[in-house]
């Protein structure tokens, strides 16, 4: 049975989403273990972990961009986007770290008692 092209859609927008997760979620823990120095380029990190970079990605610049929690200012009106793990019960409540990617994106690494979440922040 041929699928309708509205369920392709979806489903290849939500194969992408995962594809950006399983990145996400390894390349900040090996980031924060790596300690970079703020504005440091991510994407030899990125070859040197052989982390498998989203087509999404590909040309964009992957940056450190500190530990810095979210601030108010930093969401403004810009939506969010959440991706949400089973978390690590020695992190209450922390922002672990920060990437940039592009100019638009800031993705930060929150952990708690009951989840760890990627907090993605841009103008979509």
């Amino acid at each position: 049975m041929p699928k309708n092209d509205d369920d392709a859609r979806l489903i290849g927008s939500l194969t992408e989403v995962r594809e950006l997760e399983v990145f996400l979620f390894a390349l900040l823990p090996a980031a924060i273990q790596s300690r970079p120095k703020q504005g440091a380029d991510l994407l030899p990190l990125v070859k040197e972990r052989n982390l498998s970079l989203p087509a999404s990605l590909d040309g964009l610049d992957i940056t450190w961009d500190g530990g810095a929690r979210l601030t108010d200012d930093d969401l403004e009106d810009a939506p969010l986007v959440s991706l949400v793990r089973p978390g690590n019960p020695d992190a209450l409540g922390l922002t672990i770290g920060c990437i940039r990617i592009g100019r638009r994106v800031k993705i930060c690494l929150e952990c708690g008692w009951f989840y760890c979440k990627i907090v993605i922040k841009g103008t979509f």
